[in-house]
């Protein structure tokens, strides 16, 4: 009887593994992609002419855009860096930023008090964003509203949402080279894992020609030696 129990505990304990071990397979096979972007010279204007201070600054800021290779559209953005004009720090934990990848940004908060309406900076843009592509802001459509009480409260007169360049050995596009670009391109090496034609590229890193990348079009051994030597930080490119 005890030894009956043992083996069904085993047999138990066997089908957890194996089913975690699936899962971290699928997770890691899944094609997850990630695009940077960031905010060039945007410039937001200020209406109110009596207003103290300046009247025209500068909006900066730098995303990433997570998205399921071949569904770019249905992704997730989140903002490392974000400065708007005229906003106090607590403002920023209040913030709910919302990404239509392919038609703008929007900033909201809701009011906080009597005499705050709250805030509402809108960028529209002139061209879908695409994962290497960049895009003027819609200057015509894109304005913003700060304390909704007219003191702060205008439009953009200039300004780009930039794609900031992928580096060599990202496999995975998430802007560092990294672990994780090495078990992606072990799993290739294996056949474990079937790349998409940007992951095949941007681990094409061999040979080195004065300590820089020249792609020959292949994916070998080679390419993975010197990845492995870039995350230790024996190479710098």
């Amino acid at each position: 009887m005890k030894h009956t129990f043992t083996s069904t505990r085993l047999c138990i304990v066997r089908v957890a593994l194996f089913s975690w071990l699936a899962l971290i397979v699928s997770v890691a096979s899944a094609q997850v992609a990630t695009a940077t972007y960031t905010l060039d010279n945007v410039i937001m204007h200020n209406d109110y002419t009596g207003h103290r201070g300046d009247n025209d600054l500068q909006m900066t800021g730098t995303f990433t855009w997570a998205y399921d290779v071949g569904d770019f559209e249905n992704g997730d953005g989140t903002f490392s860096e974000l400065f708007i004009p005229w906003l106090a720090p607590s403002d920023y934990d209040l913030l709910t930023i919302s990404f239509d990848i392919g038609k703008s940004i929007e900033f909201t908060r809701g009011g906080i008090s009597g005499h705050d309406a709250g805030i509402d900076v809108i960028l529209f843009f002139e061209q879908a964003l695409t994962p290497t592509g960049s895009t003027l802001i819609d200057l015509d459509k894109s304005k913003f509203d700060i304390g909704g009480n007219g003191f702060i409260k205008g439009y953009f007169t200039d300004g780009s949402i930039s794609s900031v360049p992928i580096p060599d050995g990202d496999v995975d596009g998430d802007g560092l080279v990294d672990v994780a670009d090495l078990l992606i391109a072990m799993q290739i090496l294996n056949g474990q894992y079937i790349p998409t034609q940007a992951e095949q590229n941007r681990w094409d890193v061999a040979p080195l020609v004065n300590g820089s990348p020249q792609p020959d079009g292949q994916n070998t051994l080679g390419d993975y030696v010197v990845l492995q030597q870039k995350v230790i930080g024996q190479l710098n490119f």
